[in-house]
């Protein structure tokens, strides 16, 4: 996870010996929640206004009650 020309970039490089990874962050006022298994990586915005953001290499609009997929 790392910040970028002021977007917020996620990518999966989750172990082989970890099936699955959540946590939630608070960015730029949103709380985001990032689900991490082997095949996805999940981002939803749990409070707060839409953000677009880099999953996976793939530009996307995370917002709330919707869940941006990576992978």
């Amino acid at each position: 996870m790392y910040v970028a020309a002021g977007k917020l970039h996620i990518t999966n490089h989750l172990p082989q010996e970890i099936n699955q990874l959540s946590y939630r962050l608070r960015f730029r006022g949103r709380v985001l929640e990032v689900q991490l298994t082997q095949g996805s990586t999940q981002v939803q915005v749990v409070s707060g206004t839409p953000l677009m953001m880099v999953v996976d290499g793939r530009e996307v609009e995370v917002t709330s009650g919707t869940i941006a997929n990576g992978r």
